[in-house]
């Protein structure tokens, strides 16, 4: 049974409807390299995640610079580590994602889960989940060079990804997600992508017709 059923993901769908076969910054991934993560598609990306991936929720500025450093050298852009560096301390520092989760009683960095949707088994990886007594919030970082105009219009092609996300964690742990936020490092914006509720529903009915 198991070698007719479908194995998919939410990252790759989302490429698919967009009918793009590069990562969040238009830059082709490389596949050859066994250590890269799927996270991130380019080595910035790939970086940026690593450090906020390991990060305590509480850095000094010394432990920041040196998991960004890490991290850059890792990725084989130390010429980047600057970069790596910005974009990962306004996440630690600024962005209210990141302060929700440093409050919250249990947050979780890289969260899968794995959840059966008709014929397919559909997967996915939580850059950020907090559980609060509603419920649990997804967060989901990006390290997309764009100007803070500009992430509306990105947001929406993000829509099925979130969706997929949102049911995928429901039918995994039971409980309800209350919120799904994007957290833009380069435009320091952070956006919600509407009811969660909605956002599933639409990405279920997507997930069925194929």
């Amino acid at each position: 049974a198991a070698t007719t059923r479908r194995y998919t993901s939410a990252t790759a769908i989302k490429r698919e409807a967009d009918g793009r076969r590069v990562d969040e910054e238009s830059e082709r991934a490389d596949a050859s390299e066994p250590w890269a993560r799927g996270r991130g598609g380019t080595r910035l990306g790939r970086a940026v995640h690593a450090a906020i991936q390991s990060l305590p929720l509480d850095p000094d500025e010394a432990t920041i610079e040196a998991f960004c450093r890490a991290q850059a050298v890792a990725e084989a852009i130390p010429h980047r580590e600057d970069e790596v560096r910005r974009l990962v301390t306004w996440v630690v520092r600024e962005s209210d994602a990141w302060k929700r989760a440093a409050a919250a009683t249990r947050a979780l960095r890289e969260a899968p889960f794995v959840v059966r949707q008709d014929d397919a088994v559909l997967e996915g990886v939580v850059d950020l989940l907090i559980e609060t007594a509603d419920g649990i919030e997804l967060i989901d970082w990006k390290t997309d060079h764009i100007p803070a105009d500009a992430v509306e219009e990105r947001l929406r092609q993000y829509e099925l990804q979130a969706g997929l996300y949102v049911h995928g964690v429901q039918a995994a742990t039971g409980r309800p997600v209350t919120s799904v936020t994007y957290v833009f490092a380069s435009a320091k914006v952070e956006k919600s992508m509407g009811e969660p509720a909605a956002l599933a529903a639409a990405a279920v009915a997507e997930l069925s017709a194929r």
